[in-house]
């Protein structure tokens, strides 16, 4: 899976870390997928993005890291990167409306694919 070559190679080339990060908007084509971000990015351990999304609490809106905030490609439609790079830049510019996170979003990563073939964003207000 290329998400686990892409997120140490993300990280390598910046000060942030997975735990500044306010938002993530995963590729979601194949709902594991996301699971395999969580953990190439590193904000789980590897084997571990089932546990991490149980109940759903924790990538909920008001949650500690939320995902897919429009809904990913079920809610807005197949396409692949562009929604999921659409909706960080619209998190962090506060614009979500009824799905806007809490608070002052500063920091968040998009990605795209993560089968054999992957890319991500990070994106600040910096």
């Amino acid at each position: 899976m290329a998400s686990y070559r892409t997120g140490p190679d993300l990280w390598a080339k910046t000060d942030y870390k997975a735990k500044d990060v306010d938002t993530v908007q995963f590729y979601d084509g194949f709902s594991f997928l996301t699971i395999t971000w969580l953990e190439g990015l590193g904000f789980c351990e590897v084997g571990e993005g089932g546990r991490f999304i149980e109940g759903g609490k924790r990538i909920a809106i008001d949650g500690e890291l939320p995902l897919n905030t429009f809904g990913g490609q079920i809610g807005a439609g197949r396409l692949h990167g562009f929604g999921f790079a659409h909706e960080a830049v619209v998190q962090l510019r506060g614009q979500g409306g009824a799905r806007q996170i809490p608070g002052d979003p500063r920091v968040a990563v998009a990605a795209s694919g993560g089968g054999p073939l992957a890319a991500a964003l990070l994106l600040t207000k910096d």
